[in-house]
């Protein structure tokens, strides 16, 4: 199974040899390791749930009492700290183990299709984030079941907005209900969420907008060793997510959505790879094509009707082969014109002449004969 999803995500045009798949395979052992090492010495470092700690701790301050990148800086919509603020009454540590066990349950779902020697070095890739508890995983959920479930692409737009970009996935391939139901969901929850919060929504886009306008001394920094500025990052990336994510939808390509996020994402981060984790799962369910979903527009629509022509038979071409006669099946086909086409009992079919009459039975089956030589 695993050879096949990864012949696959080529669609055919560079099957993987087995030299290449070992290669690659190796590879991700190399940096799964890495990753799981990194890993540890957060764990070590007692820097276990540093993202998870954010959403926990969001309502037990101002929500947006930081700048991004100082500690416990909360950046996501007032709706997503409502909807997890039963969670956050539990203890910091029971928090964290049921947070932190979600990401890895889902890591593990979505990896499973691939063999084992392939999922383990997988899962150590996704180990980073297992430990900060970020919400990318539930993110590459979004990209699995968001096709069945349009209304799941609420998460990403209402958390870190731009990945919810995806969503032209809809227009491309104008699946309008899939769209309207995507954005009236993200619509209606974030109306709902400022009818009881409306100050936190002010204060959110102020955090968009002006970010540094909300940092303070009293916060620790987090520096990343690459650290471009949002607007010119996004100016780059955006772009390139939306054409990536269109061209997935007009060919097909489901697989190409976790890359189209990646570059959506509004902070430039190693930790967002871990979307990719969602390719296993979109692998194993192909879409079906849009083209052989609806008919082309110069095909002939056929419809078949039934109906009894012992009589017709009789009066027109002789007596009726059987007892009481036969019914049989004729075939009329529907061009783009208008006209029809009758296929007549024995295959053939005869169109009407320049005067608009249809060809009878009897006159297709005597044009058939042979005449007698004399």
């Amino acid at each position: 199974m695993t050879g096949a999803l990864l012949r696959a995500s080529f669609d055919g045009r560079a099957s993987l040899t087995p030299n290449r798949a070992r290669a690659i395979r190796h590879a991700a052992w190399i940096v799964g390791l890495f990753t799981f090492l990194l890993a540890l010495s957060h764990v070590l470092a007692g820097s276990v749930g540093l993202d998870a700690h954010a959403y926990w701790a969001a309502w037990r301050h101002h929500l947006y009492s930081a700048a991004p990148q100082q500690t416990d800086a909360y950046l996501y919509s007032p709706v997503f700290a409502q909807i997890i603020w039963p969670l956050t009454l539990l203890s910091w540590p029971a928090f964290c183990f049921i947070w932190l066990a979600a990401v890895t349950a889902t890591y593990a779902w979505l990896l499973a299709p691939l063999a084992l020697r392939w999922r383990v070095p997988a899962l150590l890739l996704c180990s980073l984030d297992i430990v900060s508890g970020n919400v990318w995983s539930f993110f590459a959920v979004v990209l699995v079941v968001g096709f069945r479930y349009p209304s799941a692409w609420a998460l990403p737009a209402l958390t870190k907005v731009t990945p919810g970009a995806g969503m032209l996935w809809f227009m491309a391939r104008r699946e309008w209900r899939s769209l309207l139901t995507s954005l009236g969901v993200t619509l209606g929850l974030a109306a709902i969420s400022f009818a009881f919060a409306p100050s936190l929504w002010v204060d959110w886009f102020r955090l968009l907008l002006h970010p540094h306008s909300f940092a303070h001394s009293a916060a620790a920094g987090i520096q990343p060793l690459i650290d471009p500025p949002t607007a010119l990052l996004l100016a780059v990336e955006l772009p390139v997510a939306i054409g990536i994510t269109v061209f997935a939808a007009r060919t097909d390509r489901p697989w190409l959505l976790p890359v189209a996020m990646i570059f959506a994402n509004p902070v430039f981060t190693a930790n967002a790879f871990v979307i990719l984790a969602a390719i296993p799962r979109l692998l194993e369910h192909p879409l079906p094509s849009r083209d052989a979903a609806r008919p082309s527009s110069g095909s002939h629509r056929a419809h078949t009707l039934a109906v009894s022509t012992a009589d017709h038979r009789r009066s027109r071409a002789g007596p009726a082969r059987g007892a009481g006669g036969d019914a049989r099946r004729i075939a009329v086909v529907q061009p783009p014109d208008g006209r029809q086409d009758q296929a007549f009992p024995g295959g053939e079919t005869r169109a009407p002449d320049a005067a608009g009459e249809r060809p009878t039975a009897s006159s297709t089956s005597s044009s058939r004969r042979t005449p007698r030589s004399a």
